[in-house]
């Protein structure tokens, strides 16, 4: 359990299904303990770990790379996914040269782009790649963006402390992306106060307690 982080957090928080958990876990616990293991056994002892389970503590290395990042963020988002064809990218690359300071992220897969601006930008590549080719479109978003030092991409589990306090916060996560060292988060507007508070917070209670 200590090595599997996610059923550790469906645990801790109760939204596991158990039965499902303990099926999944069998393999592993034969494995470790070296015999054969029942479905019922492990369900008996996850029951005994809810409400049980330890927070994860996160590691000196991550705390101090979360202690040394900042953030910042940007209100009046859109998010527009739209058909990748040749005019939309050419919208898209006219954004990139002209307006980028519009831009807060794009993520290009194999038949659509994805590209949150910021709402003037949004209305632009909306009426010039027209409602045949716009697959959705999200206004009314906050970027929430986290600036780290570059060890954070040779640190695993920096970002868990983050979206473990979100999740806490009742902070729905709309999407997510990173970019080097930036990791930009998507949020309802309405959250962006809150997510900003305790995300400050965080990094703040990490400082000097690595």
């Amino acid at each position: 359990m200590e090595q599997n982080l996610p059923a550790k957090l469906a645990v801790m928080y109760g939204y596991a299904n158990l039965s499902a958990l303990a099926r999944a876990m069998r393999p592993e616990v034969e494995r470790v303990h070296g015999s054969a293991a029942s479905d019922d056994a492990i369900l008996v002892a996850l029951r005994r770990l809810r409400g049980n389970v330890e927070p994860t503590t996160p590691s000196s290395a991550v705390r101090d790379v979360i202690g040394r990042s900042a953030v910042a963020v940007r209100t009046d988002i859109s998010r527009i996914s739209i058909a990748r064809t040749r005019a939309a990218v050419r919208v898209v690359m006219d954004i990139l040269r002209h307006s980028h300071e519009h831009l807060v992220h794009l993520t290009e897969g194999l038949e659509s782009i994805t590209i949150a601006v910021d709402a003037r930008a949004a209305d632009v590549l909306n009426a010039v790649a027209g409602t045949a080719d716009v697959l959705e479109r999200r206004d009314g978003l906050a970027a929430i963006i986290i600036s780290s030092p570059p060890e954070i991409k040779q640190t695993p589990g920096c970002l868990i402390p983050i979206f473990v306090k979100l999740y806490e916060e009742g902070i729905n996560v709309e999407d997510m992306t990173s970019s080097h060292t930036d990791t930009i988060v998507l949020v309802d507007s309405r959250d962006a106060a809150k997510a900003f508070s305790s995300i400050d917070s965080l990094i703040k209670s990490f400082r000097g307690s690595a």
